[in-house]
């Protein structure tokens, strides 16, 4: 998956919390600037008001793990799942489409 391109399709001010990070993984701090509360982050959407992915990090909860790599992925609605939004970007006959080319 590529979380970058993905992030791509992510309303403004979820984009600019992520673009100066490079365009890589959200932090728990990032998120937590922009969408404090879940109900705040319930509402980012899409162009087409669909609920969107966004990817980051765990927070290392321990000193033993810091060094381990992991990323965690949430949807903006809670009804929703990540495989509806794959099959809406990602074709099984193109399986490297990318999310911009939607």
């Amino acid at each position: 998956m590529d979380y970058a391109a993905a992030h791509t399709l992510l309303p403004p001010e979820l984009r600019s919390e992520i673009e100066p990070a490079g365009g890589g993984l959200f932090t728990t701090e990032m998120l937590t600037r922009s969408a404090y509360t879940l109900s705040k982050f319930d509402r980012f959407r899409d162009d087409d008001g669909r609920s969107i992915p966004l990817f980051f990090e765990p927070p290392s909860l321990d000193e033993r793990i810091v060094n381990q790599a992991a990323i965690f992925s949430t949807m903006s609605d809670v009804t929703d799942g990540l495989s509806r939004w794959l099959r809406r970007y990602y074709s099984p006959r193109d399986p490297v489409r990318n999310p911009r080319d939607a």
